[in-house]
């Protein structure tokens, strides 16, 4: 440069860029940024909460679900053992999923999906998943098992030694399942008791079994990315319109056939509309693209959503 024979002289500097995954920018409920309509802001925070941790390895998170897609490249490295609590109808080995049994993937891609280059983000992404199975859908029916549901909870404490227990469903109130929950309440971790995560329903109503069974259990709705609690009346094209029957205004969403349990035993909401997570793969589960395109579902929702949204915090 300073010959003058050349108009600028600069180094050729090797850059190291980090790659984001792809679908991370959708995910609202950890950095709203107005997605789908929503308040920016009205997140778990979770970049924040990231500059302090992403999980540690030692601790063990129990999903206990339809089972988990076990080879799922956004959830394969931090899988641990799995059980299959049922009859082993229907695969469930090492706690794997069946058919389009997708909704426990779901789950463990919300709350520990791998931070790599691809797909999503878990919460926790540095800790560990327990998949285990405690039902599975055949001929067009969910089919369930008092002693399933003992045996499933019984297995994540005792025998895996589960610090949490993700559980996005409800049941029929039965005595031994409060006993095993109380168990684990107070048993597990080495008698420091597990906390165990609970959906509330999806029914508009009441909180359902077994949110509502045991104080110490931290129960779970779901809220909108305007930060309200998801209710049927919800429209945000009728309230455009001008014409909303909702007292507390746009819920950001159009999915006017459900709302978020709520009552005296709701403990938090977390995000749980439009929530993109781990699918299974191919055209297996609720996503039905062939190919890679279809290992992401965009629009999971539900408190079932919003639960391992808090089992992962």
């Amino acid at each position: 440069y300073e010959s003058g024979a050349f108009e600028y002289a600069q180094p050729s500097f090797t850059r190291l860029i980090k790659m984001q995954n792809e679908f991370y920018p959708n995910q609202w409920g950890l950095n709203n940024t107005g997605q789908n309509g929503g308040t920016a802001g009205v997140d778990i925070n979770a970049p924040e909460a990231w500059t302090l941790t992403r999980g540690c390895s030692n601790i063990r998170v129990a999903v206990i679900d339809q089972g988990v897609d076990l080879d799922h490249p956004d959830l394969a490295t931090n899988l641990l053992p799995g059980f299959d609590a049922t009859d082993g109808g229907d695969g469930g080995i090492n706690g794997d999923c069946w058919g389009n049994d997708a909704h426990g993937t779901c789950c463990a891609g919300i709350l520990g999906a791998v931070n790599n280059t691809i797909g999503t983000i878990g919460v926790a992404s540095n800790c560990r998943i327990i998949p285990i199975r405690v039902t599975y859908t055949q001929n067009g029916n969910e089919i369930w098992d008092d002693d399933w549901v003992v045996s499933a909870i019984n297995h994540a404490w005792e025998d895996d030694g589960a610090d949490v227990l993700s559980c996005s469903w409800r049941y029929q109130s039965v005595v031994a399942i409060n006993n095993e929950i109380n168990n684990a309440l107070t048993s597990g971790r080495n008698n420091l008791g597990c906390v165990i995560v609970f959906a509330v329903g999806n029914n508009n109503n009441s909180v359902s079994y077994p949110a509502n069974s045991n104080p110490d259990i931290i129960a779970v709705g779901a809220m909108s990315p305007c930060g309200q609690r998801k209710r049927s009346s919800s429209n945000i094209w009728e309230v455009n319109a001008g014409v909303s029957t909702d007292p507390l205004g746009v819920s950001c969403d159009n999915e006017k056939w459900w709302g978020s349990n709520y009552g005296n035993e709701l403990d938090v909401i977390a995000p749980g509309v439009f929530v993109p997570t781990s699918d299974i793969q191919d055209s297996s589960g609720y996503n039905t693209t062939a190919g890679t395109g279809g290992n992401y579902y965009q629009t999971f929702n539900g408190t079932s959503s919003a639960a391992p949204h808090v089992a992962g915090v």
